[in-house]
């Protein structure tokens, strides 16, 4: 997907679980993602998860909704 015109974007939608990537296991992957397409973000986050994310992600490309709860 980031080797192709399209999607001109990723998105990815956080799940909640007991099997699922920590975000520092994420962000690895979200910067090689923002190296090549916008990136959009979405899920539970708390305020220190979204400050965190913010200050270890480029700005450029990126867009994160982030919900104080789950859906």
């Amino acid at each position: 997907l980031l080797e192709t015109p399209l999607p001109h974007a990723i998105q990815v939608i956080l799940e909640e679980g007991p099997n699922v990537p920590t975000l520092q296991a994420l962000v690895p992957i979200f910067r090689r993602v923002l190296e090549a397409k916008p990136l959009l973000i979405e899920g539970k986050l708390t305020d220190d998860e979204l400050a965190w994310l913010l200050e270890v992600l480029p700005p450029a490309g990126l867009a994160i909704t982030a919900r104080r709860q789950s859906w």
